[in-house]
This record gives structure tokens, sequence and C-alpha cells, in this order.
């Protein structure tokens, strides 16, 4: 068993930060970084749960959710609030949960307006 030295609390740390991973990817892979060498990029990349975080795939998912709805998206433009998260539920379910909800949100508002 290894420790969690200070060089890899510290990736750890800089790679939520940068949102790499999420809280709950923090909570998924601590595990195995208290008990493996790996580093936390191969811990991360072996367990395929990098964020999305480049703004033009995310959009690209958005659009596509948006034009594959367009029932929420009629539903969202005549104020029902429940569209709106029913429409940031399938960006998560096509991404499986690796994008950063509040720029998916953002971009979603954004592209909805």
């Amino acid at each position: 068993m290894t420790t969690l030295t200070k060089k890899r609390f510290i990736e750890l740390v800089n790679d939520y930060s940068s949102n790499t991973i999420t809280s709950k990817n923090l909570k998924e892979i601590i595990d195995e970084i208290m008990e493996s060498n790996k580093s936390i990029k191969e811990i991360i990349k072996e367990n395929c749960i990098e964020n999305i975080t480049d703004d033009t795939e995310i959009r690209k998912v958005v659009k596509e959710i948006i034009t594959s709805n367009p029932e929420s998206v009629k539903d969202y433009k005549n104020g029902h609030d429940r569209a709106i998260k029913y429409l940031m539920g399938q960006v998560m379910k096509e991404t499986h949960g690796r994008v950063n909800p509040k720029i998916a949100m953002d971009i979603l508002v954004e592209e909805l307006q």
C-alpha cells in the first residue's frame, strides 16, 4: 500500500481545481489513489472519468439534445422550468456525467435563447 504523498495530493487538488475531475470523481478514485503507485492521471484515464471541459464539445452535445427534443425546447420557451431540467438531464446522460454541470447549463441556456 502506498501513501498519499504531498506531490500526489497536490496533483489531485489541481485536477479538482481545474475541473478535470469532480468531487464525485474524487470520491470514486480516492481508494485507488491510496492503494496504487499509479499517477493520478493514469487512474483518471483508466477509469474514464476525465471531465469534458472543451466548450466546443459541450456545445455540440447541447445542440444535439436541443435538436432531438423539440417538444421540451417548446415547453422551455413557454416558461416551463422543468423542461430545462429535463434537457440538462439529457446532456448529463449523453456525456455519462462527465461534463461540468454549471458550464453545460450555461451553454444550454445560451443555445436556447
